[in-house]
């Protein structure tokens, strides 16, 4: 390695004498050199080890079989199911993601875009997102029981792509949430409970467009004043042991959440939610402690068609597990939804970088500790 070290530098120096390209080459050269070196060294502890084929984490836990488990993915993008290989079924879930959701009670994601037939007609074409009638079928085979249908492109084919989505999730006994045919639909919570625990979830849109929150006798989405979104988390508080709050925000390129998001994903916090999970931007944002709360600002996309930037094409999974003894984990598993494949599939040097930027990015200054290919929360943070 010392060697390899005295040859770029060696290069470097000559390259002065040769024009503005060969300095840049050779910076890149030396740049490789340090990733290489850095691969196996402290910088990155968590990646020195292969990381694991299974979640070891989920199978050696005791008295999980008694626990409330939960798996919160991002956004579920449209896919291009009819350019698939024949022997390729989306949602392309690594095995070690499926694995996951089969230890899960309850899996949620977030559906970005309708699904339309192909006689639909967009409210604006230039910019419509729309999902083909096997999505809802697709989901549920990769084990998708809570859907969030509350995001900005939901109503890009307005009332006709609402009801087909509703209808066709209906039809695969997967509950949406976050909006529906009328306001008593789409504000209503969902209640999960198993062995004496009770979880208490709602869906809302942080800033829905013009005419699309729904009414008496409107179809839409949820959206509201502060006074009624008070009522609805204090009739959680009083049926359930831990409130869940899903928040679709608008699209974003920044890894950092915007003031705006942390405004409206804090002030839930005051309100008495446990837990906010950010969805709708394309990236993954930071976590928050904030006033006893927890919140994800964003977890980026669970599934991603190739067309998405690279970055886009990065999300986390979280697994929250509440024990009957109230000891509660928060674990988070990065993934690479591109193809998609999971940090703990076999990977390379390449990827271990992207996982450790994955990792970053959502920890910010949260006391996430670092496992192999995995993020828990640390105790006494739930």
């Amino acid at each position: 390695m010392k060697a390899t070290k005295k040859k770029a530098l060696a290069f470097m120096k000559a390259s002065k004498k040769k024009g503005a390209l060969i300095p840049l080459l050779s910076t890149a050269f030396l740049l490789l050199y340090l990733i290489y070196q850095v691969s196996g060294n402290s910088i990155l502890p968590v990646f020195k080890e292969e990381n694991l084929d299974n979640l070891v984490y989920l199978e050696t836990l005791p008295g999980l079989e008694n626990s409330l488990v939960i798996s919160i993915g991002g956004n579920v993008n449209p896919l291009p199911v009819s350019r698939l290989p024949d022997n390729v079924e989306p949602p392309f879930f690594c095995p070690t993601v499926s694995e996951t959701l089969s230890f899960s009670d309850l899996n949620i994601a977030n559906l970005m875009a309708p699904i339309v037939e192909d006689d639909y007609e967009a409210l604006d074409k230039a910019n419509a997102w729309g999902d083909t009638p096997e999505t809802a079928p697709l989901l549920k085979k990769a084990g998708i029981d809570l859907i969030q249908v509350s995001g900005h492109h939901i109503l890009d084919y307005g009332a006709p792509g609402l009801i087909n989505t509703l209808t066709m999730l209906k039809s695969q006994d997967i509950t949406a949430l976050g909006a529906g045919l009328n306001s008593e639909e789409a504000f209503t919570p969902y209640y999960y409970t198993k062995e004496g625990l009770t979880v208490g979830i709602l869906a809302f849109n942080a800033s829905p467009p013009l005419g699309w929150t729904a009414g008496t006798n409107r179809l839409g989405v949820t959206g509201g004043e502060e006074e009624m979104i008070k009522t609805i988390l204090k009739e959680m508080e009083q049926k359930s042991q831990l409130s869940l709050v899903l928040v679709s925000f608008k699209d974003s390129h920044s890894s950092k959440a915007s003031a705006e998001q942390k405004e409206f994903a804090r002030q839930l916090v005051n309100m008495g939610t446990h837990i906010v999970v950010g969805t709708g931007a394309n990236i993954v944002q930071e976590t928050e402690l904030y006033q006893g709360g927890i919140i994800f600002y964003n977890l980026g996309n669970f599934t991603a068609p190739p067309s998405m930037y690279s970055y886009q094409r990065e999300g986390v999974l979280i697994t929250l597990i509440l024990t009957p003894q109230g000891e509660n984990l928060i674990f988070a598993l990065p993934l690479q939804v591109d193809r998609p494949v999971n940090s703990s599939c076999p990977i390379e040097l390449r990827k271990k970088i992207l996982d450790f930027k994955i990792f970053s990015r959502i920890k910010g200054e949260t006391p996430w500790e670092q496992h192999q290919g995995y993020l828990k929360l640390l105790p006494g943070n739930l």
